[in-house]
């Protein structure tokens, strides 16, 4: 049986992701529409946005107070 190490498998999955993005023409981009104040999904949205903007990628993340959306159903 073979152990793996998590962190040096995703530093080398996110070293080679960089370079990938370095070598496009346009940075991709990740947009994430956070509805509500619950702490987990800040801290997710977060951490996504932060590792995109290390990666060289585009990151935006657009908040909305529960209260300013509504839901329909077609």
């Amino acid at each position: 049986m073979k152990l793996l190490d998590g962190k040096v498998i995703s530093n080398e999955i996110y070293t080679e992701l960089k370079k990938d993005i370095e070598n496009l023409n346009e940075a991709p981009g990740l947009t994430v529409i956070l509805v509500g104040n619950r702490k987990d999904s800040e801290t997710y949205v977060n951490l996504k946005h932060k590792k995109c903007l290390e990666l060289g990628s585009k990151s935006d993340v657009i908040k909305y107070n529960s209260d300013d959306v509504t839901t329909s159903i077609l």
